[in-house]
């Protein structure tokens, strides 16, 4: 969901906002945030099993990545908007 709107009374009203960011069940992240979405380097294991590591910008795949599949193939690259472009060389 959009964190802004959540954030913004949270901070007018000096609260806190504990985020959770399992999206899916069994899903697990590590890395930052800003503004209640995934953001700079962080790792994302999803319930089926691939993996992306790599940046995010506004809680999206977005910059330079490596997405493993559970079958154990790679996309390496950049990213963007969650999309994977090409190999880097």
């Amino acid at each position: 969901c959009d964190m802004s709107p959540i954030m913004e009374v949270a901070h007018k009203k000096e609260l806190y906002v504990i985020e959770d960011c399992a999206h899916a069940h069994g899903a697990k992240y590590k890395g930052g945030f800003i503004n209640g979405k995934k953001h700079g380097y962080g790792v994302y294991s999803y319930p089926n099993g691939d993996i992306y590591k790599g940046n995010w910008h506004n809680g999206m795949k977005h910059g330079e990545g490596e997405y493993i599949y559970k079958n154990k193939s790679v996309e390496k690259g950049l990213f963007s908007n969650d999309k994977y472009l090409k190999l880097n060389k």
